[in-house]
């Protein structure tokens, strides 16, 4: 095979990517403008109901020993290092003997096939069509059981977080409640409860988890579609670049393959 033929073999290869990560990018875009609405209309409410909480000034412990993670990552690839960065987060973290709650296929794989210790792991399959409040409330309440049973002593999270346009993957303590975050939620109105503040706690746990389980997950999904989109421009803009320099070589190639066979009939005429 000639020289000339590879090169155009290789830039109608890239052509054909180039496809591909194009509709990729566009998808992401697309999924990005829907969930950042959701996240934006997500925020005054999740930032109420952390003051509400706040009010009841719980500064809770549990005797148990018994750490919970729940962990949020991507059931695809080509998002850059989005899912790379949640891996590195669990090898930071997380315990032999902690319990694990994965939301995301890579996720799961990960801690079954890279960490085998972690035995008490629950996989909880997500796709992007389901985003209904109400759509992981097993989840909250399975969580609020083994607290309020004593069986964890605490909830910590593990996502990307989105803010000011840009994505840090970051570990979040939902449970215990403490006097920092009683603090830094702090309502200016004044409530006065009729009943026990603890009790008024147990009864809203489910609810509240509900809510942080559901902002984290809108959140994480949010990160992965910008993590996705900035990959496949970047991508583009390699690809770009590649089709310019092999495009710019084809040309050199065949003009040197003229001009030879220009001079070679000059020669023999």
């Amino acid at each position: 095979m000639s020289e000339l033929l590879q090169i155009k073999k290789r830039i109608n290869s890239i052509h054909k990517i180039n496809k591909i990560t194009n509709v990729m990018e566009i998808i992401s875009i697309s999924k990005t403008a829907k969930l950042k609405q959701l996240f934006l209309n997500n925020i005054d409410f999740q930032n109420n109901l952390y003051k509400c909480i706040a009010a009841l000034k719980i500064n809770d412990t549990n005797s148990s020993q018994v750490k919970l993670w729940v962990v949020f990552s991507g059931s695809l690839g080509m998002a850059g290092n989005y899912n790379i960065n949640t891996f590195k987060k669990i090898k930071e973290n997380i315990k032999t003997n902690d319990k694990i709650i994965v939301f995301g296929e890579r996720g799961y794989k990960f801690v079954k096939k890279e960490t085998m210790k972690y035995e008490d792991t629950l996989n909880i399959k997500t796709e992007e069509k389901h985003f209904a409040f109400f759509e992981y409330k097993y989840v909250s309440d399975y969580i609020a059981r083994l607290y309020l049973l004593n069986k964890i002593g605490s909830l910590s999270l593990i996502y990307t977080k989105y803010k000011d346009n840009k994505i840090k993957t970051d570990v979040v303590e939902v449970l215990p409640i403490t006097k920092e975050f009683n603090e830094q939620n702090k309502n200016e109105v004044l409530y006065n409860f009729e009943q026990d503040t603890k009790h008024i706690f147990k009864k809203i746990l489910p609810f509240y988890l509900e809510s942080i389980i559901y902002s984290a997950l809108i959140e994480s999904k949010l990160s992965e579609n910008i993590a996705r989109k900035n990959a496949m421009v970047e991508a583009n803009n390699n690809i770009e670049e590649n089709i310019r320099e092999l495009s710019i070589k084809y040309n050199k190639k065949r003009q040197e393959k003229i001009t030879s066979e220009s001079e070679r009939r000059v020669n023999n005429d």
